[in-house]
């Protein structure tokens, strides 16, 4: 992400013997270690911690999961060999999914569960926004504005 302009371009930085992003690695170290030691220090016990890790990871999985049943007739279908039953599997998928997806919010979970749904959907509305800049910076510069890529 860091080659991309996600991130700062050091993130990107390999190793010269490993060739590996190493620089990301402990920044990602630090972060796993850190947050999950911050809320133990603050009284949140360590199943609840890796019970809510879960939870939220669930909600990237699904929406991940959803995208790619929407995508995957479109996907058959530029390929011509579309048939009645990718279109009725994928609907059954997508139906099936929604089941999680509703239950995730009706009924109301309890506290701090029910905020998980909206704390997932402010992220990823935030890492939309993150991507949308970057790539209209991307954009700009490889039009051969650099000057405006740095405002943008």
């Amino acid at each position: 992400m860091g080659q991309q302009g996600l991130f700062h371009k050091f993130t990107a930085d390999a190793h010269h013997l490993n060739e590996t992003p190493h620089i990301a690695v402990v920044i990602m170290g630090l972060l796993s270690f850190g947050l999950p030691t911050l809320f133990s220090l603050h009284g949140v016990a360590v199943g609840d911690l890796f019970n809510d890790a879960g939870t939220l990871a669930a909600f990237g999985f699904i929406v991940a999961y959803i995208l790619v049943t929407i995508a995957a007739p479109f996907y058959v279908y530029s390929l011509r060999q579309l048939k009645p039953g990718h279109v009725v599997l994928a609907a059954i998928s997508l139906a099936l999914l929604l089941v999680p997806t509703i239950g995730s919010v009706y009924p109301v979970p309890p506290a701090p569960v029910k905020y998980f749904p909206y704390a997932f959907a402010a992220y990823f509305l935030l890492g939309g926004i993150w991507i949308a800049i970057q790539n209209r910076r991307l954009l700009i510069a490889s039009r051969g504005f650099p000057e405006l890529a740095q405002d943008a």
